[in-house]
């Protein structure tokens, strides 16, 4: 009879009884929901978005907030909305009332201020990471200092939907960095404009192109301190860079895309739920090896290479190929007021210059002469900035026309005018004339326009409906 003897058995391999790593085709469908879970969801508590905060507080003590109602559809200057924050005013007729969490403001297209004080807790002053002041409306807003400067625009709600239905729009931004000093000093203090409105209109239950609905109203979510993890913030966009180029249009005939969801899959398998990490050292270790793998497809994502990405410059040479340069479309008319464009201009091109502060290597291009102009009168501080990037060469206006205009109804006159207006505008105020036609929304091209264009001093044409026809879809839909 055959005896088995364990203690020789195991002594004479080197054959692991578990491993870590199992080598195996992915499929696409499945590996693509489970890349949703890592991230937020039901299991937040145990994936990355356990460890992406290191304490949160929304208390009266720490976070204090009162509003003032702009009467009607009106559209104040910081100046006279801020009036009613002054000494002896709030509680009165003309002042403002106590704001707090879960609060509704509204109805449609209607503008509230919110003046928030904060207090920074000691324990987040001591902990040598960034302090969030997370603050979400559902609706958009606009940051400024008590002196009135323009910070950067608020996005509340959640992600948008298209026609109702959710998209993977990555459109919600919600966080406000507070600067270093004030977190050192204790004390903090900011202005918000509140505006009832989405970034896509106010439709009806959902649909962008249904008429307005008139009575929206939007709770605040959030108004909360926020210590971050600024480590597992860096893993968090390590992942969905990966994630997103995994799944990418083209991924069947991409092998970098292949690549990319192993690597995304790997990402995950390296990672365990927040409790498994007994210090603090392990779990920047767990961090730490999963960045390693996301660099399989990202490369060195390390601060001093993160400097030198996407940057481009008249000194770049030939051997600069390709950059990317930021830009935000907004339409002149759509589906809200003129006024609510102006807004709109401010709150994307302030959240750009903040963009370019923080970050150095960022650049930015915004078209329509028209924008500019209501820009410099409207928010000649914001102006003042934009003025400074374009002489910078980071923030880029092209287009040279005054609107992104139609092709199909103007005549010829018309068409040349929009570009005699604003190459115009674009040389008196920056002394540069755009050499990109900008028509990335415009549906049908008239005939002349090349002629045209190169007579407006423009050498290249950028749109992305050019075969708008020859997909079957209707210039009318």
């Amino acid at each position: 009879m055959f005896k088995h003897n364990s203690t020789s058995s195991s002594s004479s391999t080197s054959y692991e009884r578990v491993t870590e790593s199992v080598n195996h085709p992915l499929l696409k469908g499945i590996t693509d929901k489970r890349l949703r879970l890592f991230t937020g969801g039901h299991f937040a508590s145990q994936n990355l978005s356990s460890i992406l905060e290191r304490d949160r507080i929304d208390d009266r003590e720490h976070v204090k907030m009162c509003v003032w109602s702009a009467p009607g559809e009106s559209k104040p200057k910081f100046q006279e909305a801020t009036q009613a924050f002054a000494p002896g005013k709030a509680g009165t007729d003309e002042g403002s009332k106590e704001y707090k969490k879960g609060d509704r403001l509204g109805p449609s297209w209607t503008n509230h201020w919110v003046h928030v004080e904060l207090t920074i807790p000691r324990s987040f002053q001591s902990a040598n990471e960034p302090v969030i002041f997370e603050f979400d409306p559902e609706c958009e807003a606009l940051i400024f200092t008590p002196q009135g400067k323009a910070l950067h625009a608020i996005t509340g709600g959640p992600n948008s939907d298209k026609d109702g239905v959710p998209g993977n729009q990555e459109d919600r931004r919600v966080q406000h960095v507070i600067p270093q000093a004030a977190v050192d000093a204790g004390i903090y203090e900011v202005i918000i404009e509140v505006s009832c409105n989405g970034m896509f209109g106010l439709g009806m239950n959902g649909y962008r192109h249904q008429r307005p609905d008139p009575n929206r109203y939007f709770s605040l979510a959030f108004a909360d301190i926020v210590l971050i993890n600024s480590e597992a913030v860096n893993l968090e966009l390590d992942f969905e860079m990966v994630r997103q180029v995994a799944q990418s249009a083209d991924r069947e005939h991409s092998s970098l895309s292949h690549r990319a969801l192993r690597v995304a899959n790997d990402m995950m398998n390296a990672f365990r739920a927040s409790n498994h990490y007994q210090t603090e050292e392990q779990l920047s270790a767990a961090i730490e090896k999963c960045r390693r793998i996301a660099a399989r497809v990202l490369g060195d994502m390390s601060e001093e290479r993160r400097k030198t990405l996407c940057t481009a410059s008249r000194e770049s040479g030939p051997d600069a190929k390709m950059w990317a340069i930021g830009h935000c479309h907004i339409d002149t008319a759509w589906l809200w007021s003129y006024s609510v464009t102006q807004q709109k201009i401010a709150r994307s091109w302030s959240t750009q210059i903040d963009l370019m502060r923080r970050f150095p290597n960022h650049q930015f291009a915004a078209s329509s002469a028209q924008q500019y102009a209501w820009l410099e009168e409207l928010y000649p501080d914001i102006f003042e900035d934009v003025t400074e990037m374009v002489k910078a060469d980071r923030f880029i206006p092209v287009g040279g026309a005054w609107i992104e205009h139609d092709c199909i109804l103007p005549s010829g006159e018309s068409l040349c005018r929009q570009y005699l207006y604003g190459q115009r505008y674009f040389e008196e105020k920056f002394g540069i004339r755009s050499k990109e036609a900008w028509l990335p929304d415009t549906f049908g091209y008239a005939s002349q326009l090349p002629q045209i264009l190169r007579l407006a001093g423009m050498e290249y044409f950028f749109t992305q409906k050019a075969s708008l026809a020859s997909e079957g879809g209707s210039s009318y839909s």
